[in-house]
């Protein structure tokens, strides 16, 4: 895998060595390699700083740099034609002169009163390790920082969360002044994980209107669908007794379970539903649906497991992407078993009595309207 993050600030000095030490840092941290930025160790820039006498010639350093880069990179002197064709003539230092730095101090700026002077009795001129290419974000300059994971090694989420709690405070207590944010495959990672998650709950909203429309009931989906949380609990347990930490592929194995647990949940609320249409009592309901739909709810759930049980103890390379997904899939599923076969008839019964003073109520109410009937009659 890899990761990346993004330094930016309004002095590119400041930022050019934030970015420096921030590469230090990540090069000691374990499980890290390859890692890279946008500074570029071969490129050079000269920092120009004026001098009080530049002040007193009335030289400032756009006026300073606009000369210089003329003198380095070139001036247009004029135009000639040759052959029927416009060429530009530029005039620059010679080639020597223009790539060692010590020459930099003998080149001439004229004032604004026509004095020419030396560029080294005017300003101080320091070299310092150039970016390759400046990157901007929100305004700000900002230099890339990127590397790659080794995953055989450290999570990547692990790498994030190491980064931030002990480089990220020293990096900052240092360069006040420089912002960072999260970038490359990780950052993207942790967006796919946020939209999975929105789009788990749009989901599950869809199953509960789905549930709600057959049991013409709007308590029924919330007792089924109470197991869910529970499954997560499996699951968390599951990756910890294996040493992995939750990622993208733990939450598609936790969306396969809520599907699995829902449907254990929905027969036996179906079946207490079916004992109640023929008479039998709440009580009597919710015994027999638990003892006749124990060994179904059981083997599906064991069966489940037992299908990704292999899996998650697979040593080969192909099988380290999917483990996550098979503990949190076969964790979930078996835990929520055993929640789904006390909760879900607890819960019925539950609900069975919160809704007797409803009941007490409406029928009150109509003995009442009844009465005061009778008496108009009268």
């Amino acid at each position: 895998g890899e990761f990346g993050y993004l330094l930016y600030g309004s002095e590119i000095s400041t930022l050019n060595t934030a970015g420096r030490k921030f590469i230090e840092m990540l090069q000691q941290e374990k499980g890290l390699f390859d890692i890279s930025s946008t500074i570029d160790p071969a490129s050079k820039e000269i920092q120009l700083e004026l001098k009080p006498v530049a002040y007193d010639l009335g030289l400032n350093l756009q006026t300073i740099a606009n000369q210089i880069g003329a003198s380095f990179y070139g001036g247009e002197a004029q135009r000639v034609l040759r052959d029927g064709e416009e060429i530009r003539v530029m005039v620059r230092y010679p080639k020597l002169t223009r790539e060692r730095f010590a020459e930099l101090k003998y080149a001439v700026i004229t004032t604004p009163k026509g004095k020419e002077v030396m560029l080294g009795d005017v300003v101080n001129l320091t070299e310092k390790p150039g970016i390759s290419y400046i990157r901007r974000e929100g305004g700000y300059r900002s230099v890339y920082v990127w590397g790659s994971i080794d995953e055989d090694t450290v999570e990547p989420n692990e790498v994030v969360k190491r980064i931030d709690e002990n480089l990220m405070p020293a990096l900052k207590e240092q360069f006040p002044t420089v912002k960072t944010e999260l970038g490359g495959a990780i950052e993207e990672q942790q967006s796919q994980q946020n939209e999975q998650i929105l789009f788990f709950i749009a989901g599950m909203m869809m199953v509960y209107v789905l549930l709600a429309v057959p049991l013409k009931s709007y308590s029924q989906p919330m007792i089924i669908m109470s197991v869910i949380p529970f499954s997560l609990t499996g699951s968390i347990w599951g990756h910890f007794f294996f040493g992995l930490d939750m990622s993208m592929m733990s939450t598609f194995g936790l969306i396969a379970a809520a599907g699995v647990v829902i449907n254990d949940s929905l027969v036996m609320t179906d079946f207490v539903n079916q004992r109640r249409a023929q008479g039998y009592s709440i009580k009597e309901s919710v015994v027999e649906a638990g003892c006749a739909r124990f060994r179904a709810i059981t083997l599906t759930s064991i069966t489940t497991f037992a299908g990704v049980l292999p899996i998650m103890f697979e040593t080969s390379l192909q099988a380290k992407f999917v483990i996550p997904m098979a503990v949190a899939l076969g964790f979930a599923v078996l835990f929520a078993t055993v929640i789904t076969l006390i909760l879900v008839p607890c819960l019925y019964l539950i609900l069975q009595d919160l809704s007797k003073p409803k009941a007490w109520v409406k029928s009150k109410f109509k003995k009442k309207e009844q009465v005061t009937g009778e008496t108009r009659t009268a």
